[in-house]
Formats: C-alpha cells, sequence, structure tokens
C-alpha cells in the first residue's frame, strides 16, 4: 500500500491506540467486518484484528496474500487456534477488551474459554464499540467527500426512476431500472432495496415494491440510496401522478415544514432528542403525531444505519448526546394514512462548523407530474 493511501488507515489506529490506553486494556479484540474495514481498509467476511501496542491482523488463507501487499499493519494466518494461541502466550496482553455491543453470547463464551484456558488466566474487559462511537461516527474531509459522491449518484438514480415513469409501469419494474442504472454508473451496490410504492401501498413506511401499476392519481414514493466506493447514500422524495388528493397535499405541506424547521437545527451542539421533539411536534400540532410512526433518522457511512442515532423523546433515558461538525445524518419525516397514502421527505447532511452541508440536492416543492 502507498504511503499516501495508508495515512487515514494510519490515523485512524493511531487514534483507536490511545483510546485502547484510556479504557485501562492491553488490547482490542476487533471482530466487526465494517470496523475493519475502517481500520484497514481491508473488505474481508472474516478475520480479527487486534489493536494494542503490537496491532496486527489475522486472516484467513482466502485474504492472507492480498492482505500482506494491501494492510496497514503485520497479517498473520488466522486458523482454528490462532486467538487461543494468542491468548495462551500472551501476545494480547492480560487484559484484553471486546465489544459488548456486538459480539454474541456463544461468542463471548468461546472467548471466555480462550481467557480461562492460558496458563495465566486472562480478563476479558466489554467495552463500548469504540470504532462506531467514537471514530466512525464523526467524518472526515474524505469521507464527507466520499458521501457527497454516493449522494449524488442517488440524485441521478431518482431522476433516472422519474423518466421510467408512465401509466402501467410498476413498482418492481422502477426498482430494477434504478438498480440497472446504478451498476452501470459503476456504483458498488444498492445500500438497500429501492422502496418504490404507488398509491395506498406508501402508506407502508418500508413498503417491497410490488407489481402494482401506476395509474393516474397515484402519489408516488421513492425511498433510495447507493453505495459507492464503500460509502452509502439515502434519499426520499414524494410526489404526485396527475390530480394530487386533497388530504394528501395537506399532509406533504405538514411534512415538508416539519422537515425544513428540523434542518435548521442540525449544527453544533444541538441535543439529538431535540431534532425528533421538533419535528414530532409540528406533526403532532397539525393533528398527524400517532400517523408518524417512525424515527426522524439516523447515522450514516460505510453503513446506510449507523451512529449517531436519533432518539424519540418518549423512548430515551440515554445521556444527552449532541450534533459535532463531521456527523452524518439522515432527516425524514413522514404521516400515512392507511388505504390513502403516506409522504416522507428525507435529506442527508453533515454538520460544519457553524451548520450543515445538505447532499442531498433535489428540489421539495411539491410536484405533480402529467405524463400521458
Amino acid at each position: 500500500m502507498s504511503k499516501k493511501a495508508e495515512m487515514p488507515f494510519a490515523a485512524r489506529l493511531s487514534k483507536l491506540q490511545e483510546l485502547v490506553k484510556e479504557q485501562g486494556v492491553d488490547s482490542l479484540l476487533v471482530e466487526d467486518l465494517v470496523n475493519i474495514r475502517y481500520l484497514t481498509g481491508l473488505k474481508v467476511s472474516a478475520g480479527a484484528l487486534v489493536v494494542g501496542k503490537d496491532t496486527q491482523i489475522f486472516l484467513d488463507g482466502r485474504y492472507f496474500d492480498m492482505a500482506i501487499k494491501s494492510s496497514p499493519v503485520p497479517v498473520s494466518l488466522l486458523t482454528q487456534t490462532t486467538l487461543s494461541d494468542g491468548f495462551k502466550k500472551g501476545i494480547f496482553g492480560q487484559v484484553i477488551g471486546f465489544d459488548k455491543e456486538s459480539t454474541l453470547y456463544a461468542r463471548f463464551e468461546k472467548l471466555s474459554q480462550m481467557a480461562e484456558g492460558a496458563k495465566k488466566k486472562r480478563q476479558l474487559v466489554p467495552l463500548e464499540n469504540l470504532v462506531l462511537r467514537r471514530l466512525r461516527s464523526i467524518k472526515s474531509k474524505e469521507e464527507a467527500k466520499a458521501l457527497a459522491k454516493a449522494a449524488e449518484m442517488a440524485v441521478s438514480g431518482f431522476r433516472y426512476g422519474m423518466g421510467l415513469l408512465k401509466k402501467g409501469i410498476s413498482e418492481l419494474e422502477v426498482a430494477r431500472g434504478i438498480k440497472t442504472f446504478w451498476l452501470r454508473e459503476g456504483a458498488d451496490k444498492e445500500s438497500f432495496e429501492p422502496i418504490i410504492a404507488f398509491g395506498e401501498n406508501s402508506a407502508c413506511p418500508h413498503h417491497k415494491p410490488s407489481g402494482r401499476k401506476l395509474k393516474q392519481g397515484d402519489i408516488v414514493l421513492f425511498d433510495l440510496g447507493v453505495t459507492l466506493q464503500g460509502y452509502a447514500s439515502d434519499l426520499t422524495r414524494t410526489f404526485f401522478f396527475g390530480n394530487a388528493n386533497p388530504q394528501l397535499k395537506h399532509i406533504y405541506q405538514v411534512v415538508l415544514e416539519a422537515q425544513e424547521e428540523t434542518l435548521k437545527l442540525c449544527k453544533p451542539g444541538t441535543p439529538l432528542h431535540l431534532l425528533d421533539q421538533k419535528a414530532r411536534s409540528l406533526i403532532t400540532e397539525a393533528g398527524f403525531g400517532p400517523q408518524f410512526s417512525h424515527s426522524l433518522g439516523h447515522g450514516i457511512g460505510l453503513e446506510v444505519h449507523e451512529l449517531p442515532s436519533l432518539p424519540r423523546v418518549a423512548l430515551t433515558n440515554s445521556p444527552e448526546e449532541v450534533l459535532a461538525p463531521g456527523m452524518a445524518i439522515t432527516i425524514e419525516p413522514g404521516i400515512y394514512l392507511p388505504k390513502l397514502g403516506g409522504v416522507r421527505i428525507e435529506d442527508t447532511v453533515i454538520i460544519s462548523e457553524r451548520g450543515h452541508k445538505n447532499l442531498t440536492k433535489l428540489p421539495k416543492e411539491m410536484i405533480a407530474l402529467d405524463i400521458p
């Protein structure tokens, strides 16, 4: 790996090593594959990264030769006994931290057996997901650029999908068309299965595209995202195919106001729960509180859903978290009326030093398409 390519990974690993010291452990066992990719640039389906005084990564034969050429840390072959041998020989130190948030109980039991099987019993310490909470939640300038490119491609896919609309086309046909377009344009993959919903189907927040065909007077909801160079995007727009139902036009304006007013709070220092509180209070005042049935948004980065989370006011008892420069989040309020339709408007923003940058370069005024 070139020195230029090594730089972000070396810096990330150095920061994590400092965090490991602060936690009072000798090393940290990282087995979450997204975290491994973030720290090393290696995209693998199995492996273990041990971060400490002597950081190293353990990979099986499928990735060993590739990693030797590109890994920013020493690479060792991963076998069935590699980690247990490391515990026994004390290679990882006396006190080993692990991610309590993503480690399954069965895996914890296995790690405990390794620790207890050493001649000198090793101590396992459960820790929060340091990589995700302390590092990945704040994007670097390079990551912000990657997110912006992914968002740009998502917008292109949205426009392409709109161009496919005609009477009689199905939700599935539009979804497949958008995915094919993205692959042609060089995307890694879709960030999630596109949500294309016509008419009453838009009242289901996570509707799966079906054979439902587009007809005059339908409300149309597109919720889609694409992954480009490892980074995800996510956007939602709602519009009308022909004359809009008056009630749906009304809730469109309610959702739009809630989203725009909440975006004004997207700046450093804003407590995360105030974002949800703002959007939910405006929708509740308009008489549609129960019809806003999901969270306001989520963090986004290497995964389409990651920290920071945007908690609902009524459901959180956690310590107060605030927005900070570099955080990337989505803001997506919605109202859903069963058997009639739903409206959701979603943008992805990155918090800046004084406010935020909106990556979703699409208009939000109400649109009624008139296509023969």
